[in-house]
């Protein structure tokens, strides 16, 4: 083993010691762990990331019923595998491998890849972005060539889009080889069961953000009619398996408050759902719909908003466009992110 590996072996001890003993008492022994992490650590910024934290947690109950919820409710192969991944792996070892090899290669690494392994799709949603492309999908020998680049050069976060990621046959052997590595996939749900959900607990590195448009009404006048029980249904498989995962809302002029309400945020928390992503409607793709384009007063809500949720909810919830502050602006183009198509 390379020294780099040691090291990040080492890291992956200490920090599967850590979650369990938070897991044991999580508020006590998360203060404990902070104040030694504070005295501990080398770097100022660290310091000062570690004692903000710490006041974070003291004024905000729902900071602290969300780290209860990740410490009691996800499955111990979602703490070893998934949150290790990322915090280990992609980010503390991650981010330094990535800007050394920037450095010598002379180009951007970006944290996180999206690949979509295949276009097909077993639904037919309204103005879905993707919904023009051909179905092609990706030869597993080319897909699992991206990935061993992707390692190589610091990368072990990698989200799936599509077309549906679980159409893609070799989804779940992916995962398999690939432990080291946190995916997160955007789907429509629909094709998550039983036998499903019991892979994704054994593997622990798989976590869906599923896609909802509100409730039942608006998520079936979009993406079919049953569709929203069938995303209940998954998410409750999810829950009682410890299974990370999150919600996905396509934001339009007609849903903006539906989705963006206390009552259905609230519901996301109880569903179990750990994040969630907004992501603007775009006129492209199939039958593109400027009907559904937001306001400009909805979006200056929404920047607003989902400050709001972070602050009150136990739950995280992401804007990929209003939120470009806290990526010190747009991360596409290589610079953090792109996009692989099949």
């Amino acid at each position: 083993m390379d020294v780099q590996g040691l090291q990040g072996a080492v890291v992956d001890k200490l920090v599967e010691m850590g979650i369990g003993y938070l897991s044991k008492n999580p508020e006590q022994n998360l203060a404990k762990l902070l104040d030694l992490g504070e005295r501990l650590a080398r770097k100022p910024e660290h310091r000062q990331m570690i004692a903000h934290f710490t006041s974070l947690l003291a004024e905000r109950p729902s900071l602290r019923e969300y780290v209860r919820r990740v410490l009691t409710e996800v499955h111990p192969n979602y703490c070893k595998k998934f949150l290790l991944n990322l915090i280990v792996h992609a980010s503390l070892l991650g981010i330094p491998r990535q800007q050394e090899m920037g450095a010598q290669l002379g180009v951007n690494v970006p944290y996180t890849i999206l690949i979509d392994p295949t276009e097909a799709c077993n639904l037919r949603c309204n103005g879905c972005w993707a919904g023009k492309y051909e179905v092609h999908t990706l030869p597993y020998p080319v897909l699992k060539r991206i990935l061993d680049e992707a390692r190589e050069l610091g990368i072990h976060f990698i989200v799936l889009s599509g077309g549906e990621p679980f159409a893609y046959p070799h989804l779940i052997h992916m995962a398999q080889e690939y432990p080291d590595i946190a995916f997160m996939l955007y789907t429509n749900g629909t094709l998550i069961d039983e036998e499903m959900a019991d892979q994704m607990q054994a593997v622990g590195n798989l976590s869906p953000a599923i896609s909802l448009e509100g409730w039942r009404h608006t998520t079936d006048a979009r993406r079919g009619p049953g569709v929203f029980d069938r995303v209940m249904q998954a998410m409750d498989l999810l829950k009682e398996r410890g299974v990370i995962f999150g919600f996905s809302v396509t934001v339009t002029r007609h849903n903006a408050a539906e989705v963006f309400s206390d009552e259905f945020m609230d519901f996301m928390v109880e569903k179990g759902a750990l994040y969630g992503w907004s992501f603007h409607y775009i006129p492209v793709g199939r039958d593109p719909d400027l009907d559904l384009l937001l306001e400009p007063e909805q979006r200056l809500w929404l920047a607003e908003r989902v400050v709001q949720i972070r602050e009150t909810k136990p739950l995280m919830v992401m804007d990929f466009w209003n939120d470009g502050e806290l990526t010190q602006g747009c991360i596409a183009g290589g610079r953090r992110y792109f996009h692989i198509t099949a």
